[in-house]
């Protein structure tokens, strides 16, 4: 026979669960096109932010000595970056809004968005800075913690080791 669950809270729903997931697998892949634009030397084969002169792979930017590679690999790179950012705002209306997903989850949800806003102004400046050093590191380092804060609200939800304080098996 189950145990009866100590709330009356219902199971975060399935599909919160896999917009996670997505958000996780999407920042991953994310950062690895990022390495990949940096090991190709294409940062600056869009040198426009945000925009990549019409985001198409026939940019005039071939012109000036980048290879259909390299402003393809930027042009992916910012497109996967758009996609993530409207699965976060999407994940993080969805915390907000069902009522039984936990603040261990909710709270590093809330916490990314201004980490994204961050993020979103070192990719651009990034760009229209010519590379600096500091700025691409930093970028490197807000993308980690990014990333951190939705691999913690993933496992929070998904892991069924991880209990609710209010589940907890007091001996």
């Amino acid at each position: 026979m189950a145990t009866p669950r100590t709330d009356a809270r219902a199971p975060t729903p399935r599909w919160f669960g896999l917009l996670l997931l997505s958000v996780v697998l999407g920042t991953f892949v994310l950062i690895l096109l990022g390495g990949y634009v940096k090991a190709l030397g294409a940062g600056l084969a869009c040198p426009e932010w945000p925009s990549c002169e019409g985001g198409t792979l026939t940019t005039t930017q071939t012109d000036k000595g980048y290879s259909q590679q390299q402003v393809a690999a930027e042009v992916v790179h910012r497109a996967v970056a758009s996609i993530v950012g409207v699965l976060v705002l999407l994940c993080a209306a969805a915390s907000w809004r069902l009522r039984d997903v936990r603040p261990a989850v909710r709270t590093p949800i809330l916490l990314s968005l201004p980490v994204l806003l961050i993020q979103i102004g070192l990719g651009g400046w990034t760009v229209t800075g010519g590379l600096q050093p500091l700025v691409v590191t930093a970028h490197l380092g807000m993308a980690t913690i990014f990333f951190t804060l939705w691999v913690i609200a993933a496992v929070v939800t998904l892991d069924p080791r991880v209990r609710h304080p209010s589940e907890a098996v007091v001996s």
